[in-house]
């Protein structure tokens, strides 16, 4: 992504094993990226952003040069998966659905 706004929604997935054991990586320039993730995953992200906000499960932090790791446990036994962003400018949020 190099400029605009980009959602993600995995929390449409029928089957949350499709994705056990991926690593999503996402790259942009500026915008903003909202990532939605299914419930009944175990999820870690890593975010960094140049200039703007991160908000990953509640947690939020602003300002320059930031980064935040963000993890919801789905529960015992479930899929896992990784998320890496790294955006310039703009805003990044990752919830879960």
């Amino acid at each position: 992504m190099e400029a605009g706004d980009l959602l993600v929604d995995l929390s449409r997935v029928s089957d949350v094993e499709g994705p056990d054991g991926n690593e999503l990586n996402i790259d942009g320039g500026i915008g903003e990226l909202v990532v939605i993730v299914p419930e009944g995953m175990d999820v870690s992200v890593h975010a960094a952003v140049g200039v703007g906000d991160i908000s990953l499960f509640g947690q939020h932090d602003d300002g320059l040069d930031i980064s935040e790791d963000g993890f919801v446990d789905g529960g015992n036994e479930v899929p896992d998966m990784r998320i890496n962003i790294d955006l310039g400018v703009g805003r990044v949020t990752v919830r879960e659905q």
